[in-house]
């Protein structure tokens, strides 16, 4: 058991700083692998206050390419094909809006069943002191984690820019199937966050119930 929960944790760990990792804004959404270097820090105050400033950041700079997309596109001398990229761009950031949001709203609702697992825990502690619940507090931690970190990643997610970067007429096919491509592969990463904590939240549900009177998914 110790085994497990050590390598559940490491695991969780390496999955906060891949996390994070990718919310570092390059100066091009192609660059955005670039790794927090230096500033990886797990306590949730330093979380919640890096998010705020890459929030900030991103939003600046998607003010800035949405004004020169439009100015590029007021340029060009197919006038249908301007609207379809501007109906692409569109669509690049409703998805990812929906998407994420979907995601955000489910690691909600595990927040919650992970509140009733600690209310849980308590309670049968309060009862009889003897019983050990130890692997269970351990558990719930280990998935509240888990459901921070890729709360604070869906969140820095609604913030991604997918703005298309046209850098001629010719060319902006192309580029919008780069940026349609970047945009799942972000989704598909923070899908991959969102599925760790269920696991985890699952985990602790099986803990609890070893304590008894409590179901899957309660």
């Amino acid at each position: 058991m110790k085994i497990f929960l050590t390598a559940l944790f490491f695991s969780m760990l390496l999955t906060l700083a891949v996390s994070l990792a990718h919310a570092e804004e390059a100066t091009t959404s192609t660059t955005r692998k670039e790794p927090i270097k230096n500033r990886l820090d797990l306590r949730p105050e330093v979380k919640r206050e890096l998010v705020a400033q890459l929030i900030d950041t991103r939003r600046e700079k998607m003010a800035t390419r949405a004004a020169a997309l439009k100015a590029k596109l007021a340029t060009f001398k197919d006038a249908r094909k301007a609207s379809a990229s501007a109906r692409i761009n569109d669509n690049l950031a409703k998805v990812n809006q929906n998407r994420t949001s979907k995601m955000l709203e489910h690691l909600s609702r595990l927040s919650s069943i992970l509140s009733k697992l600690e209310a849980r825990v308590e309670g049968v502690k309060v009862k009889d002191a003897t019983i050990d619940t130890e692997s269970a507090k351990t558990a719930i931690l280990l998935a509240r984690g888990a459901i921070d970190s890729a709360t604070a990643a869906a969140t820095l997610q609604l913030e991604n820019d997918y703005t298309l970067t046209i850098t001629s007429e010719s060319k902006v096919k192309d580029e919008a199937t780069a940026q349609r491509q970047l945009l799942h592969t972000d989704l598909k990463n923070l899908h991959d966050l969102v599925v760790a904590a269920r696991q985890a939240v699952a985990y602790a549900i099986s803990q609890t119930a070893q304590l008894g009177g409590i179901k899957y998914g309660q």
